[in-house]
């Protein structure tokens, strides 16, 4: 009836479900609503790595297979992010399964863990701190908040784009009418500032 409705991230609902033989949902069990919003992510580096481009991390990556460790949870962007670097740039960085953003930024601020893909507003407090480098941003743009940060395209990865996003969805069955109303009312209230 429209008043039951899921807040979803990429990792559960697209990811997950092609994992897990266990997981008895897909995207076809729901009705979109919208997006509503794209989690702009930052490759950031401890001090352990020399690097400070994406160019240059590429190579210091690819001199020393199995030297380096990524952080991420199991099937997350963060994961799926360095597998797919690892994939198209014949890299052996090792995963380092995660619970959490929090606790992969913090620890590859102490140093152990390399790199992580992080959301920009986990990881911007130490890359302030200059705990942290930033080296790269996924995506087409860069982000306002780390305007000198160039995104992977521009450094010349440009077979390297995920997005990490969130969405609003409404339950398989849910009346067209109810749908329509709450796509209108959704992009209503991310169109206002406040």
């Amino acid at each position: 009836d429209g008043h039951t409705l899921y807040a979803g991230f990429t990792t559960e609902m697209a990811v997950v479900p092609q994992l897990s033989k266990n997981v008895k949902y897909s995207l076809d069990d729901f009705e979109p609503v919208a997006i509503t919003g794209i989690v702009p992510v930052v490759l950031i580096a401890s001090k352990n790595v020399k690097s400070n481009s994406v160019p240059d991390l590429i190579n210091e990556l690819r001199g020393a297979p199995a030297k380096y460790t990524y952080g991420g949870s199991v099937g997350s962007p963060s994961h799926i992010m360095g597998a797919w670097l690892n994939r198209i740039r014949n890299l052996n960085v090792t995963h380092i399964p995660y619970r959490g953003g929090a606790q992969a930024v913090g620890d590859v601020s102490g140093g152990h863990i390399d790199l992580f893909y992080g959301g920009v507003s986990a990881a911007k407090g130490a890359i302030d701190a200059g705990l942290v480098k930033a080296i790269g941003l996924v995506g087409d743009v860069r982000s306002s908040v780390l305007p000198n940060v160039p995104t992977f395209r521009e450094a010349g990865v440009t077979d390297f784009d995920l997005d990490s996003w969130t969405v609003l969805l409404a339950p398989k069955g849910t009346p067209a009418n109810i749908v329509q109303l709450l796509k209108q009312e959704t992009v209503m209230a991310l169109n206002d500032p406040q």
